[in-house]
């Protein structure tokens, strides 16, 4: 029953998406093919007994997680059947091209140092030590963090100042390049979607084909930077076992959280009525040096405590899943009102796309895009990341046109 549940929310989200148009490349398809992710793959597990000595076994927790995602899907449905507006992406144009071409031969050097320090210090290094109780990095992890999101903010500012061309491609596939040597998806995945949604938008109907072929390249790439660290006899399975890997970790979080309310045996639990979401980003804003979460912090504290009930370690596998947040503020309502929430900021940022459109590029890849699939203060923090480095490439670009003008109107006034 509460499988069908589930099914019916998602043919609702479906059936929203095909009446107010909501094109197929947008964080609306994103967040609904995560909550079929994040629900199919322990559902699925718990069939066939794949985990039965742990939590991905407890076919009665999978069920109630799924009536919680439902919930989520009804809310988050909801919010775009009455308030969604597509709107479309400015078209720039680059009217600049020797500066454009500049500013990608002016990044090489950050781009190699980026790739120096992800070798050593990138995620693979981080989940290796990890893998053997040890930690590694400390301030040069956030140092190689830092300089990965200031490769990606280079390139959401030449899509704000000169638009999607051949030499915003060349720093595309920098990224897509470091991604690979780093081994995360985070960086890489959204700002291959970003980049597929303004593609779509500016591209001819007839040629629309292209654009998701090539997506389908870059999900492939993705998987493939996870399936070069995992087992696997053929390469069907190398592509799978990220896929349900990434399914079993990012739902642990949340059915650790249910298993919680529902075994708290009298102990009184620190719900964070939306603290979380509210205070805990500021907790975040200090580099973290590879931990987990943000202390001390409103999640934290209800990890910590319902660490007590738990049968093993919080997120033993890593991953997260928003409705382990969502129930630790509001319980089992948490999910329909903080998938109500986030809708409603997709749908106001959406609407404001084309005056607020700086922003939309820093917001789309971080809160837009990974909201679902991260702790709030963290992808909060990853937001306010990339507006400071947009504002400073901006600001840095126009001190340098005033400066240019200013020293060739004395020129001219001299004689020159």
């Amino acid at each position: 029953m509460e499988f069908c549940i589930f099914v019916m929310s998602m043919i609702f989200l479906i059936l929203v998406a095909t009446i107010k148009k909501i094109p197929l490349l947008s964080p609306y398809s994103v967040f609904s093919l995560f909550q079929i992710l994040y629900n199919l793959v322990p559902w699925s597990a718990a069939k066939v007994d794949a985990f039965a000595n742990n939590l991905l076994g407890d076919r009665s927790l999978i069920a109630f997680q799924l009536l919680l995602a439902a919930s989520a899907n009804l809310a988050f449905g909801i919010a775009h059947l009455l308030f969604y507006r597509n709107v479309s992406f400015p078209r720039i144009a680059n009217f600049h091209k020797e500066r454009s071409k500049s500013f990608v031969f002016i990044l090489s050097p950050l781009f190699f140092l980026t790739l120096f320090f992800v070798h050593i210090y990138g995620w693979n290094s981080l989940t290796a030590a990890y893998g053997t109780g040890k930690t590694t990095g400390g301030w040069l992890y956030g140092f190689t963090a830092y300089s990965k999101e200031l490769m990606v903010a280079a390139y959401l500012f030449y899509l704000y100042k000169f638009g999607l061309d051949k030499w915003a491609l060349v720093i595309f596939f920098e990224n897509i390049l470091i991604m690979i040597i780093d081994g995360a998806r985070t960086t890489g995945l959204p700002l291959i979607i970003l980049t597929f949604m303004i593609w779509n938008n500016q591209i001819e109907l007839r040629k629309k084909k292209r654009v998701y072929l090539c997506l389908l390249l870059g999900l492939l790439a993705t998987i493939g930077t996870r399936s070069l660290m995992v087992g696997g006899n053929s390469m069907i399975e190398k592509l799978v076992i990220p896929i349900t890997v990434e399914g079993a970790m990012g739902s642990y979080s949340s059915l650790q959280s249910i298993y919680a309310i529902q075994h708290q045996s009298g102990i009184e639990l620190p719900y964070t009525f939306g603290g979380s979401y509210v205070l805990d980003p500021i907790a975040w804003l200090p580099s973290q040096g590879g931990q987990p979460r943000a202390n001390p912090s409103f999640f934290d504290n209800w990890v910590n405590k319902i660490s007590e009930l738990l049968p093993d370690d919080f997120a033993p596998m890593g991953g997260f899943y928003f409705i382990s947040e969502a129930v630790a503020g509001f319980s089992y309502a948490g999910p329909f009102l903080i998938a109500g929430g986030y809708a409603l900021l997709l749908i106001l940022m959406e609407r404001n796309k084309r005056r607020w459109y700086c922003a939309y590029l820093a917001f789309t890849p971080t809160i837009g895009l990974l909201f679902v699939k991260m702790i709030f203060g963290n992808v909060f923090k990853l937001f306010i990341v990339q507006m400071i480095f947009l504002l400073v490439f901006i600001v840095g670009s126009r001190l340098k046109i005033t400066v240019a003008r200013i020293v060739k109107r004395d020129l001219m006034r001299q004689g020159y």
